[in-house]
């Protein structure tokens, strides 16, 4: 079985309230990649929140290859506070924000969780559907250059069983975290499966299979892995 540990992650916050939020490690036994899996980046998008919960109590009886971790919620006031879409701190939208230890509260939160998870292989942000949005499921494909980072990171996206991805070109978007990753050169990509702050099992089904069929790609975890073939939409070039 892995190692595991589970903690809060805390830290002060000049002139604001503390920031905090869960984290849960798992370590195996045999070498392999480094994966950070983020859910709850705002405050209504239960879907995510619940499959990787789900998906952390899986882990917690099974083998695995390498480290995950996993953020089962990282805004913590937003959800607390059922605050749609911005921080109920400073009201900014936490994908757009840069990290800055010495920002505001949601740059400073950008911040602390890059710090606390390091350097990984792979980044997978749970995202959908917060009470004002009535999505189609789909994954976003952060995107620069068809290259081999674009390869990966939609290989990651082709894990999730949804109608389309999107091609994202990020250079061109307030969208900073995607752009922040992939230009350290790691391949992400953000769900957006879930609806109007809702606890459909639907969805949360989606996110829950999707990231374990993530780690199956990545031989980190027992079983078959399967590839999916969504419409490609966005830009071409």
């Amino acid at each position: 079985m892995a190692n595991v540990t589970k903690r809060w992650i805390t830290e002060d916050h000049a002139g604001g309230p503390a920031i905090e939020f869960p984290l849960a490690v798992f370590t195996g036994s045999v070498d392999g990649p480094t994966v950070a899996v983020v859910a709850g980046m705002h405050g209504g998008e239960y879907a995510g929140m619940l499959g990787a919960g789900r998906v952390i109590q899986r882990l917690e009886h099974l083998p695995v290859r390498g480290r995950i971790l996993i953020v089962p919620i990282l805004s913590m006031l937003a959800a607390f506070r059922r605050s749609m879409q911005l921080s109920p701190v400073d009201e900014r939208e936490v994908h757009y924000q840069w990290p800055n230890r010495e920002g505001s509260y949601s740059e400073h939160l950008i911040e602390l969780l890059l710090r606390t998870i390091g350097k990984v292989d792979v980044y997978i942000d749970l995202h959908g559907g917060e009470f004002a949005q009535d999505l189609t499921p789909h994954v976003g494909v952060p995107w620069v250059a068809n290259d081999g980072l674009w390869e990966r990171s939609l290989a990651l996206a082709r894990a999730f069983d949804v109608p389309f991805v999107t091609r994202r070109p990020v250079r061109d978007t307030p969208l900073a975290l995607p752009l922040l990753l992939l230009d350290a050169g790691v391949p992400n990509i953000w769900t957006e499966i879930g609806r109007n702050g809702l606890t459909d099992e639907r969805y949360t089904s989606l996110q829950y299979d999707g990231l374990v069929n993530v780690l199956r790609i990545l031989d980190m975890m027992p079983g078959e892995p399967r590839a999916f073939a969504p419409r490609v939409v966005g830009p071409q070039h």
